[in-house]
């Protein structure tokens, strides 16, 4: 017979007074991963509360610290699982939404840096579109980094999170989901 362990949760319990109160575990989690800036011929910006998904495309190629003389795919000198981009629909990003910049950073073109990325927890101010509504679930939009409602039933977009207020001048408290089940 196994034991009665606690199981973390979203929804709402009622209180002792009788109010309706949110349930969410507080606890957030964060992985350090690497950001890279593809060479497009300029450095790339990622900003605290920006979407980001692990990159998938192996044809970007990184110069090889150890010899810079040669260069090789990206993923195949960080790994895969190890490297985030800016989430953007218009790249397929969305199947990879992982989670949210938790600092600023530019990297240089061609270049790559670490970031603080959270994976679960509630987050306050992330990049969504302004309008978004409470308890929709936020998945990737056109714009790189920001978060936008999920329309009807996209199974090839991640949910990455819950909202948990009305947006306003693109920021909004988020829940995140850990879709890739990053966190420890």
């Amino acid at each position: 017979m196994s034991k009665v362990q606690r199981i973390d949760g979203v929804g709402t319990r009622r209180d002792l007074s009788g109010n309706e109160q949110v349930n969410l575990p507080e606890r957030e989690q964060s992985v350090r991963l690497f950001a890279y800036a593809h060479k497009t011929g300029g450095a790339v910006t990622i900003t605290k509360g920006d979407a980001l998904a692990l990159e998938y495309r192996t044809t970007q190629n990184i110069t090889d610290p150890d010899n810079p003389s040669s260069s090789k795919g990206v993923l195949a000198h960080l790994g895969f699982s190890n490297v985030v981009v800016l989430l953007v629909t218009t790249n397929d990003e969305e199947k990879f939404a992982c989670g949210i910049a938790k600092e600023t950073i530019t990297i240089a073109d061609g270049d790559f840096a670490i970031i603080d990325v959270q994976v679960a927890g509630k987050f306050e101010n992330a990049n969504v579109v302004t309008g978004t509504v409470i308890g929709k679930s936020l998945s990737a939009s056109g714009t790189a980094g920001r978060l936008d409602d999920t329309a009807g039933d996209q199974v090839a977009s991640m949910k990455l999170a819950l909202s948990l207020e009305e947006a306003v001048s693109h920021k909004a408290d988020i829940y995140l989901l850990d879709p890739m089940n990053l966190a420890e």
